[in-house]
């Protein structure tokens, strides 16, 4: 798990049978802006992306962002943060290792 001080900004996902969660979520407080971009796969053509951006951060667990999709089998998810005056960071899970 990444240190939340470094690392505000975390990615969950859960499968539930064909069905992956995944949620953006403030891992502790921080008096910080940036953005973040969530990229999906399942398969081989099926991507989307999403980018959103926030500031002041309330309490570990606050959702940021949450999204679904169906698979038929290898699935893959990114996040990738960029925070105002710090180093960008990616966190990834995908089937082959989740």
């Amino acid at each position: 798990m990444p240190d939340p001080s470094q690392h505000p900004v975390i990615l969950t996902v859960e499968q539930h049978g064909t069905l992956v969660e995944a949620k953006v979520l403030s891992a502790a407080p921080c008096d910080c802006a940036g953005k973040f971009r969530i990229e999906s796969q399942s398969g081989t053509s099926n991507r989307t992306a999403n980018t959103s951006s926030f500031r002041n951060l309330g309490e570990a667990g606050q959702v940021l962002s949450n999204i679904r999709f169906g698979h038929g089998g290898e699935w893959d998810v990114k996040l990738i943060v960029s925070i105002e005056g710090r180093e960008d960071y990616t966190l990834q899970h995908s089937s082959a290792v989740d």
